[in-house]
This record gives C-alpha cells, structure tokens and sequence, in this order.
C-alpha cells in the first residue's frame, strides 16, 4: 500500500475526465471524480494491477473510471460487479450505518421506487419523452411524500449518463435523496 505523501504529494497533478464527471454527482460534489480519478490513475499505475472490480452502486463513479481507462489507453481490465444489496433491497453501504432505526426501515422504498419505475418503462417501451417524464415525477413523488429530499432521478445514457430523450436499451435510472441526514444512492439497469 502506498504511503500518503506517494498517493497525495504537495501541489499535485490531477486527473479530470470530462463529460460524465459533470452531472448528477459531479454537479453536487465539484472536484470529487477529479480525485477520485487521480487517485484510481495512480494506484492503476503503482499496483500494476490486471484487473480492479468496482461496485455499481458508485455507478457514475463506474462511468468515470471506465472512460478514464479507454482515454488514456491504461493496460487494465475492469469489472463492475452489481450491487450487493440488504434482504430489504436497501443497497449496501456504510452510510446506512448513520440511519436512525426508523429511517433504516424506510430507507429500501428507495430501490422499491427504482423497480416500479424500471416496470413503468417495460410496460411501455418504446417510451417518449411525455412518458419518461410522467414516470420520473411519479418516483419523485412518491419518495418525497415518504419523506425523502430528492436530489435527482434520472433516465441516462449508462455510459455518457445523459438524460434520455427516448428509452433504449442502454439506460440506466438513478437516484440520490436524503433520508434524515444520510444521503443515500442506488441505481438500476432498465430494459
């Protein structure tokens, strides 16, 4: 394992990855995939690795480090394993910790929404922007009047994570909302 002045040296040269670092997370947490990618490079580079696995929870963390890896033609294979998942649904994380009691047993409506609104899309594929819209007010919806704050939910590209226009077989939903303080993510492949 590298030593912290190895992976954080003073004044340092950082990695952006442009395009799918600029919505969703990356628009509420500036800066966070600059490190998160830098710090990817660099432990690509030190370990010499052959393959990483990465969770899909993290999924524009995936994104990122999927395009990081093609742009700069990094000898490494990369598998994104699904996300491992609480025999409620809630998707596993050490965020979930800090849920009070209460919360904790509210907190899985956040993947049941998910399903319901991956169903919605199935029902009625192909879908049009009037439908993708219709489907993702009524799962904000029902988050926020179960007590949610939403920050997104959202319809992307899975791999450019931009809002679709029309449902293809590359879409994605995803959603991040707050539960008390705890923020909480989770997504799911539609289709």
């Amino acid at each position: 394992a590298p030593d912290v002045e190895t992976m954080y040296p003073e004044d340092p040269t950082s990695i952006h990855v442009p395009g799918v670092t600029e919505l969703w997370e990356g628009a509420i947490r500036p800066g966070h995939f600059d490190g998160v990618a830098t710090v990817v490079c660099k432990l690509f580079n030190i370990t010499k690795a052959d393959i990483a696995y990465f969770g899909q929870k993290d999924y524009q963390q995936c994104a990122v480090i999927a395009k990081m890896v093609k742009d700069l033609n990094l000898d490494i294979s990369l598998s994104f394993e699904p996300t491992v998942r609480e025999a409620s649904g809630l998707a596993m994380s050490s965020r979930n910790q800090y849920l009070p009691e209460a919360d904790r047993a509210k907190a899985p409506i956040i993947y049941e929404v998910l399903c319901q609104a991956s169903e919605a899309f199935s029902r009625s594929y192909p879908s049009n922007q009037t439908v993708i819209d219709s489907t993702l007010a009524t799962a904000v919806s029902k988050l926020d009047s179960d007590g949610f704050q939403v920050d997104y939910f959202a319809l992307v590209d899975r791999y450019t994570l931009e809002p679709l226009q029309l449902l293809d077989q590359e879409a994605r939903l995803i959603v991040a909302a707050r539960l008390g303080k705890v923020r909480l993510i989770d997504n799911i492949r539609v289709l």
